[in-house]
């Protein structure tokens, strides 16, 4: 665990900068994101400046499969990994049952042509988000950075742009880390 919070530190520090830019750019909520199993803790975050915003998830643990960040990172595994980190099955989005790995793995299959995940009110409704993989110099995902906003100000013709500014920070922070 100590060497985790000292790994998550120098990624922060690292990615900060590109973060920061990236808030600028959209002034939208910025989160830095690492999967843990088939969760996605958030380990950085700079808030919109805008009055109705996303608050910070800095922290937090959510699902990997309802949110953006955890998304591009779990698109990021070989399949027989996501199938050994759902062995029960998928638990659904909205809290009741179970969802098909399947139907999981489909929308990992699109967002690895895609290049980005979106999550639009999977995590929490009222909020749409895009996310995308921070790589090393090698080209490994280490993290995620993603994009939320307030459905209300993120129709879904809005999403290429901000997914146009999340990758050109992910490429920026490509390496630094």
């Amino acid at each position: 665990l100590g060497l985790s919070r000292t790994a998550h530190a120098d990624l922060r520090s690292a990615v900060r900068p590109v973060l920061e830019r990236l808030n600028r750019a959209v002034d939208e909520t910025c989160h830095l994101v690492v999967l843990e199993g088939n969760g996605a803790r958030f380990i950085d975050c700079v808030e919109s400046s805008q009055v109705l915003r996303t608050g910070s998830r800095l922290g937090m643990l959510l699902p990997a499969h309802t949110n953006s960040a955890g998304k591009a990172l779990l698109a990021e595994l070989p399949s027989d990994v996501v199938v050994s980190l759902y062995p029960r099955g998928v638990p659904s989005r909205l809290g009741a049952g179970m969802q098909e790995r399947r139907t999981l793995q489909r929308e990992l299959a699109e967002i690895r042509k895609r290049g980005y995940a979106m999550n639009v009110e999977e995590s929490a409704q009222g909020v749409t988000a895009v996310g995308a993989c921070v790589r090393d110099a090698a080209g490994k995902a280490v993290a995620a950075l993603a994009v939320a906003c307030p459905s209300a100000r993120c129709p879904r013709p809005r999403i290429p742009e901000l997914a146009g500014a999340l990758l050109a920070a992910c490429e920026t922070a490509r390496g630094v880390v």
